[in-house]
């Protein structure tokens, strides 16, 4: 029963709905100036065609409007990558004294503090603990109880892995939108809901010759200690941040290889129009040309108002 009374409010919605045109689709000398001659009558000139939908299918359909408007967005550039397979920053740790190993404290794997007791060593005058250097995970142990200890052997290594460097690669086309210095937002598939904040530190200045790709190598954020050596990540580069006019991605449709909008035209009619797209950035899209600051477009259905258009360019339902 809920699937019919679908159907039927849809079919009273789009009986409901007629298109109209309110100019020619004609080329004029500035269309041809412009590259698009040949394209008069075509669906993808969307020119001043409007859809006119009335009150009991606006609410039949959910229409929502939303205006255009500046927010801060980021413009990204997204690449993939991969985890270093070691890290620079290592302490080994030695005793100052030999002696035998008493007690152990501390084994491989473990996530040790600075100043952390790793094992305590039994010298001829007292017990000495071996204390930890520096925070980190313990990625080395050739430690045991009852073992002779001397001054020159490591008995624990250290990795701080607080930071992790990451390595990706970019297209040679896209080398001029990073420089050294950049944000980057790095996820994993094992922590999809997690994101990792980091910093570009290197861009090599060799391009290689067969993938025509250069490497970057990034500094990750890792305090928890999640990311894993040669654990293969995503990441989006911020290229670029501020205030943007920007509307929801989904007022946007697609028409002809063309980006449209529905923007009401008094109570009744919608115009389809066609504006320029940028980038887009968590479900809001930049727009370049065509909307002003507090123009309004449709959001929530917009994609039924795209199909009526379409519908009408075909011959059916059109106003007269």
């Amino acid at each position: 029963m809920l699937k019919i009374t679908k159907i039927v409010v849809l079919m009273l919605f789009f009986s409901a709905i007629t298109g109209c045109n309110k100019g020619a689709d004609t080329v004029t000398d500035e269309n041809k100036e412009a590259g698009h001659a040949g394209h008069a009558g075509e669906a993808a000139d969307i020119g001043a065609q409007c859809i006119v939908v009335d009150e009991a299918s606006r609410k039949a359909m959910g229409l929502e409007l939303k205006a255009a408007g500046y927010r801060t967005m980021e413009n990204i550039l997204e690449v993939t990558g991969e985890i270093a397979k070691d890290t620079e920053r290592i302490f080994h740790v030695v005793p100052k004294t030999a002696g035998e190993v008493t007690e152990v404290k501390a084994a491989y794997g473990d996530v040790v503090k600075e100043g952390d007791v790793l094992a305590v060593l039994k010298t001829l005058d007292a017990a000495v603990e071996l204390l930890s250097p520096a925070g980190g995970m313990i990625t080395g142990a050739t430690v045991k109880q009852g073992q002779h200890a001397d001054e020159v052997t490591s008995l624990f290594t250290i990795s701080d892995l607080s930071v992790i460097s990451a390595n990706f690669d970019i297209y040679e086309k896209d080398m001029g939108k990073i420089r050294t210095g950049y944000r980057i937002k790095v996820r994993s598939v094992a922590y999809p809901e997690k994101v990792f904040s980091g910093k570009i530190v290197f861009i090599s200045p060799r391009v290689d010759e067969a993938s025509r790709t250069i490497k970057i190598r990034a500094e990750i954020d890792n305090t928890a200690y999640l990311l894993k050596f040669s654990m293969y990540v995503t990441a989006k580069i911020i290229t670029g941040e501020g205030q943007y006019l920007a509307i929801p991605s989904n007022a946007l449709q697609k028409v002809k290889d063309k980006q449209i909008v529905f923007v009401p035209e008094g109570e009744k009619e919608f115009e389809a129009r066609e504006i320029t797209a940028g980038f887009e950035d968590n479900g809001y899209t930049q727009v370049l040309k065509g909307l002003k600051p507090g123009e309004k477009v449709a959001v929530k259905g917009s994609f039924l108002l795209k199909s009526e258009l379409l519908k009408s360019e075909m011959g059916e339902g059109c106003a007269d």
